[in-house]
C-alpha cells in the first residue's frame, strides 16, 4: 500500500457464496495503512458494510487534519 500511497484498501472474495454479486450481503477485509490495521468484516448487509467503510474513511480524514 505504501508504494502506491494508498490509505485504505477494501477487499472481498467475489467467489464466496451468499456474498458479493447478486446478493444483498457482503463480507470484506479493510486494510488501513496508518497503523497497519486489518479489519475483518463478517457477512452482513451491503449497507452495513458501506457504513463501516465510511467510518474508517472518517477516522483517516480526522487523523490527517489533526
Amino acid at each position: 500500500m505504501g508504494a502506491k500511497n494508498l490509505d485504505m484498501i477494501v477487499a472481498n472474495d467475489v467467489t464466496r457464496e451468499g456474498a458479493a454479486f447478486d446478493s444483498d450481503a457482503n463480507e470484506v477485509t479493510i486494510l488501513v495503512s496508518k497503523g497497519a490495521k486489518k479489519i475483518d468484516v463478517p457477512l452482513m448487509s451491503k449497507l452495513a458494510v458501506a457504513h463501516l467503510i465510511l467510518d474508517e474513511v472518517v477516522k483517516l480524514r480526522d487523523k490527517s487534519q489533526g
